[in-house]
């Protein structure tokens, strides 16, 4: 079975740590949503409407697009795609632009699971990180996701910020805890090269969380979490039993999966394709029907390996037999030494 990834690249302002492609939303979009459905009718042709199980549209700020426009990407999902009758269909929101009746139009076009960025419930926190929303805006989102008839919600928080202290973090994830979502993905704060955020830490005018402190929260989320009854089913994730994000672990399990949009990264036929990071330069790709993939990757069988390595220690972990059937390869046998090393160390 499939799954897919749309990139739908507007914001209203770019979060200042934030390295995802983005550009300024225009006042519509309706132009960018008939190149989008043409890219899937080029890369889908000849395929045979693949079974589709799961779909993730991300951004960017997905909660910036029209019911209308939702409805028209899902029309062309299903026009060449066959969905799978639990398929998971999810998208990315920001609460800043939530509201009842948009939650219900994209409830209405199919979506089944909605992610809200919401990464602190303490205003000075969001402030920093130059969010749009408020705490109260935040749990009113939530509430409305409720409403319009979300039963399976994840929302994002955040740690290790500058300024955020142990009790601070302790309060968000207590709230997270009350509203009780399906899902809580926690992420601790990545000073990715290039962004302002990285550009301001570097001058010296941010300082960051040391280690010792990050591992300190880390383990804080963990067990918070955990007491909760939320099960950590990867580094970052935590879900109510039976609530893991399916087209995550897809990801996580190496398995393929369709990928549209600009800076949209998909993985075909034992190749990984990265679209163009452009996009005026992926409108007139497709204008001109032509793929927009700027580069591409054939996997190697040692790249798989690392991957299912790293891949699986990071989420479910190394199933011995799986690993031997998959690569023919006693992984016990040949890093014994490596083991035994890390045994002896007490790890």
């Amino acid at each position: 079975m499939s799954a897919v990834y749309i990139h739908y690249p507007f914001c209203t302002r770019k979060c200042f740590y934030c390295d995802f492609y983005s550009v300024n939303a225009p006042t519509t979009q309706s132009d960018y949503i008939d190149i989008l459905c043409r890219e899937i009718e080029m890369r889908c042709s000849g395929l045979g409407r693949p079974l589709l199980s799961s779909l993730f549209v991300g951004g960017g700020t997905p909660s910036l697009m029209s019911g209308k426009d939702m409805e028209k990407i899902m029309n062309a999902l299903h026009s060449n795609f066959t969905f799978d009758e639990e398929a998971e269909l999810s998208m990315e929101s920001n609460p800043a632009s939530l509201d009842l009746q948009n939650l219900i139009d994209y409830r209405s076009a199919g979506i089944n699971r909605l992610s809200i960025g919401i990464q602190s419930f303490i205003a000075d926190e969001l402030i920093f990180l130059q969010r749009l929303h408020s705490p109260n805006e935040a749990e009113a989102a939530f509430e409305a996701a409720r409403k319009a008839g979300f039963d399976n919600i994840n929302i994002d928080l955040m740690f290790s910020v500058p300024g955020q202290t142990r009790d601070t973090l302790k309060y968000s994830l207590e709230k997270a805890i009350r509203i009780a979502p399906e899902h809580i993905s926690a992420y601790s704060l990545i000073y990715e090269q290039g962004t302002p955020l990285y550009k301001a830490a570097e001058a010296g005018t941010i300082s960051r969380v040391d280690d010792d402190n990050d591992a300190e929260n880390y383990e804080l989320v963990i067990d918070t979490l955990t007491d909760a009854g939320y099960r950590q089913y990867e580094v970052s994730n935590f879900a109510q039993p039976g609530k893991e994000c399916r087209h995550n672990l897809k990801y996580w399990s190496g398995d393929e999966y369709f990928a549209f949009g600009p800076a949209a990264h998909g993985y075909l036929n034992n190749t990984r394709y990265a679209n163009i990071r452009n996009l005026t330069e992926y409108t007139k790709m497709i204008s001109n029907t032509k793929f927009p993939t700027d580069s591409s990757e054939i996997l190697t069988t040692e790249n798989k390996l690392a991957e299912a390595i790293f891949l699986g220690l990071r989420s479910g972990g190394l199933t011995w037999q799986k690993f031997r059937e998959q690569f023919d390869i006693d992984i016990k046998s040949v890093s014994s030494k490596i083991f035994n090393e890390l045994i002896k160390g007490n790890y």
